[in-house]
């Protein structure tokens, strides 16, 4: 695409009338001020790492970071939309990425051992597994994420365990780059890349349902998603989309290397998390459609112009099914989900169902839907309104846009938004887990491009009433309000009612010692989480597999003050600092109580045989009468790392 000749300093055409040496003066030492406080708040909060367990990441981390972080979003909201100089107004974006860089980096910058319980700890172990030759990237169904955690350990020297903390921030930053990229094919004026990157920085995929910022692969690709987004939309505009200032279109060699590039891209989707896949491919197929109907029915439309997606459509397909139909997964979940869609068609299940339970729960503790929705959602669903606004106009064609490539660029993904829709409806009256969620999640890409959209036309009109600075003040104004929402939830913390993820090296290494010294046949048992999980990251998957029945268990509710006589053979039951502050604090006892806790210590026939400050191993005899030997606290808290 042709580039402007015009001077990067010289000031945007609406303020011309100001020269650009009025505008740095004062900048400067804003834009420094703001990469000062920055910096600051990053060093108060390396020289304050975690000593144990923390409940709440921003309770535990030092003011001064927070204060820090703020002084620099103000400073680059400001700059970014009021100053007319192109060239400060990036080094505004480039402070306002890095503040939000430095949150999602805190878990690595604060030293936490190990961040994300369930899922991501198996998923460690799999990296472990891959990275020690004991199992084939080819027989895990989304080794991806796993792969390029084990190329970034060996690469960086880092263990696993902290590659996959730089993994988390690397696809964060792919997500963050690219939205703004995608905002600027999909709208015109001099505020697009600021209102897409400031849109990035909210993160909206993530819900803390079934999309995590941590190791977990379907989030992950979702974010990912945004890089195979632009390049559809470069794919589509390479051939068609002439720059407005030229009459020159991209040569041949630029659009045949655009598709080559989006082909790996998409293959790497696939092995990233194919049922995110199954999203991208369906908003491919959109778009083939889309060109086949105006094709035949609009050869006017600039649609029809277009080079045709078709090709790497069919590619994409290809490699999906072919990676995807070897295995049984596949078959198996499409046989569960259709299952739950033909129980609700016959009555069996109700639509929403795992909502519903959800807050009854939360009704439990004192709290409320409405409560949590506003927390999480408020922003999704001001940029899904918007959205569907900007859908409505981009579908009857009149958007209000001088430019006419980027309206059909907005029909493709409007369009796109139907089949998605639908695929998250089946999931809902289905009640199938909490699939919605992570397909809302997808949903919220889409959602975050054309909310953009909507603000930049926003901002436009705006300007016209008023200076273009003055309604980049107000833009910047709410853009600081919805941060702060955003921002709020973005870790789990007493704040939605969940508890931090963190894994504290003692909590890994007592699971190690109470897996190494347990009794031969008798189970381990966790308190709400299996004890398979921490199976998985000290020894990996394949070695859990063996033991699958001693670890995939975990204590009844409200069970802890009657140990011996809930069960009729021996167990064990390891209890971590974590339990305790989830179930007490931020889950408020509905389960589990301190008292329940307390009482572990002094029941008869539950005999505590290991404690390192951060996990209690108790042995239940259930009458027995006979109590293994007390397992001995390491001089050092060790742990197996990869």
């Amino acid at each position: 695409m042709t580039t402007s000749t015009a001077s990067e300093n010289e000031p945007d055409p609406e303020t011309k009338t100001e020269t650009a040496s009025e505008w740095r003066w004062w900048t400067r030492p804003l834009l420094t001020t703001g990469f000062l406080s920055l910096a600051a708040a990053i060093y108060s909060a390396t020289t304050a790492p975690a000593q144990g367990y923390e409940l709440s990441l921003y309770a535990a981390t030092p003011a001064p970071f927070w204060v820090g972080v703020g002084v620099a979003l103000a400073v680059a909201l400001f700059v970014a939309f009021v100053s007319p100089v192109r060239w400060v107004r990036t080094v505004a974006l480039v402070l306002a990425a890095a503040s939000v860089i430095s949150v999602l980096g805190l878990p690595f910058v604060r030293g936490y051992y190990f961040y994300g319980t369930a899922d991501p700890m198996t998923h460690i172990g799999l990296a472990k597994d891959i990275d020690r030759g004991r199992q084939s990237p080819f027989e895990v169904m989304y080794p991806g994420i796993h792969a390029v955690a084990v190329f970034t350990s060996r690469i960086t020297g880092y263990a696993l365990r902290r590659s996959v903390l730089l993994v988390t921030l690397w696809f964060a930053l792919v997500y963050i780059t690219f939205v703004p990229l995608c905002v600027r094919l999909l709208a015109s004026g001099p505020r697009a890349t600021t209102v897409g990157l400031f849109s990035a920085l909210l993160l909206l995929p993530i819900n803390h349902i079934s999309t995590h910022f941590r190791v977990h692969p379907f989030t992950l690709t979702t974010l990912y998603s945004a890089l195979v987004i632009f390049l559809l939309l470069k794919a589509v505009l390479s051939g068609g989309r002439h720059d407005r200032r030229t009459t020159q279109a991209e040569p041949v060699d630029t659009v045949a290397g655009t598709f080559i590039v989006l082909a790996v891209v998409l293959t790497a989707v696939v092995l990233y998390h194919p049922q995110q896949a199954l999203n991208v491919l369906i908003l491919f197929v959109t778009v083939c459609g889309i060109q086949i109907f105006y094709r035949l029915l609009r050869p006017d439309h600039p649609v029809s112009a277009q080079p045709r997606l078709y090709a790497p459509t069919v590619v994409f397909f290809g490699v999906y099914a072919l990676w995807t139909a070897r295995t049984s997964w596949f078959y198996r979940l499409a046989s569960t989900h259709l299952g739950k869609i033909v129980g609700y068609i016959r009555g069996d299940t109700v639509a929403g169902a795992r909502i519903q339970s959800q807050g009854t729960s939360l009704s439990a503790i004192g709290a409320s839907v409405p409560e949590l929705f506003v927390k999480l959602f408020l922003l999704s669903v001001v940029y899904a309104g918007i959205t569907a606004i900007v859908a409505l106009l981009s579908v009857t064609h009149t958007f209000d846009d001088d430019a006419t490539a980027p309206q059909s660029t907005r029909l493709y993904l409007s369009l796109a938004l139907l089949p998605l829709l639908g695929v998250f409806l089946v999931y809902f009256v289905g009640s199938i887990s909490e699939m919605q969620f992570r397909h809302l999640g997808f949903l919220m890409v889409v959602a975050t491009l054309l909310g953009a959209v909507g603000l930049c036309g926003l901002l436009g009109r705006l300007s016209r009433v008023v200076s273009l600075p003055s309604a980049g003040l107000v833009l910047a104004i709410g853009f600081a309000l919805m941060l702060v929402l955003a921002i709020a939830p973005l870790y789990q913390s007493p704040y939605i009612h969940k508890q931090n993820v963190q894994v504290t090296e003692m909590q890994m290494n007592g699971y190690d010692r109470a897996f190494e010294g347990q009794v031969e046949g008798v189970p381990v048992l966790g308190i709400r989480m299996e004890p398979t999980r921490y199976a998985d990251a000290t020894h990996g998957v394949q070695w859990t597999d063996e033991r699958e029945k001693l670890y995939r268990k975990t204590v009844p509710f409200e069970s802890l003050a009657g140990l011996n006589a809930t069960f009729d053979s021996p167990r064990y039951v390891i209890v971590t600092r974590q339990d305790q502050k989830r179930e007490v604090n931020a889950y408020r006892q509905l389960r589990f109580t301190q008292e329940g806790f307390r009482s572990l210590d002094y029941q008869p026939g539950v005999n505590r045989v290991m404690s390192n400050g951060e996990t209690q191993l108790y042995y239940v005899e259930n009458g027995s009468g006979s109590s293994p030997e007390r397992v001995s606290p390491p001089d050092h808290a060790g742990g197996n790392d990869g």
